[in-house]
């Protein structure tokens, strides 16, 4: 079941992230998807969300993004970075995201917002930006994650590990995608951000319950197995 928060919309009119004379290119580049969320981003005020859990997600996120502004100064910071597959599209879907939210907006009416996709967008932004913070500010496209399949809590092999980015089970043209070794453990590069994961027997077809994990810096994680 959906639930909508009531609430207004304020939109901030920041200078773009570095905005030299001539406009860096807005195309499918992270710096061009960063551009379009520093335009966009909504800041709803987070005393107005009566969800606390929803107040304390909008607070992180927007603290984070202020620093994260003031650390990224230049396209050039993002060149050398490595971006693992499905980076642009996740950060794409979060921008898109955003602007739905502020695109019909005016200062004299309010708008409903949906919070399960709220929390999402802000989930997968938040952990994006903190990978760059805890990396010094510099661009981070690609973490390291380790997973372990465990049946209890005694490591078990030969189970193929699936994920699929949270914000983009929001769109219906995205599929989950499995790690490229069996288990256990298996080890991917994987873009920061919310993952759902779960673990699939290949011989009997059998599946896990999913687990949510988020991801900003490289680590290892376990996954329950039946």
């Amino acid at each position: 079941m959906k639930f909508k928060l009531y609430c207004f919309l304020i939109v901030l009119a920041h200078p773009c992230l570095g905005l030299s004379s001539t406009e860096p290119s807005e195309g499918t580049d992270a710096w061009g998807s960063f551009l379009k969320i520093d335009r966009d981003i909504p800041i709803i005020t987070p005393e107005k969300a009566r969800d606390p859990i929803l107040r304390q997600n909008l607070s992180r996120t927007l603290l984070a993004y202020e620093e994260f502004r003031s650390l990224i100064k230049h396209k050039g910071d993002w060149v050398g970075a490595d971006f693992a597959q499905g980076y642009f599209s996740q950060l794409n879907g979060d921008q898109q995201m955003l602007h739905s939210m502020i695109g019909s907006y005016s200062f004299s009416r309010a708008k409903y917002i949906d919070i399960d996709e709220l929390d999402t967008v802000l989930d997968d932004l938040y952990l994006k930006i903190n990978a760059c913070l805890l990396n010094g500010g510099k661009a981070v496209g690609s973490v390291s994650v380790i997973v372990h399949t465990k049946k209890s809590g005694i490591e078990v092999p030969n189970w193929r590990v699936v994920c699929m980015a949270k914000i983009l089970r929001l769109y219906h043209n995205y599929s989950p995608t499995a790690f490229p070794q069996l288990s256990s453990p298996t080890k991917w590069q994987i873009p920061p951000g919310n993952y759902i994961m779960w673990a699939e027997n290949p011989e009997t077809g059998q599946k896990s319950s999913t687990q949510e994990i988020p991801v900003d810096r490289n680590q290892e994680c376990d996954l329950a197995v039946p």
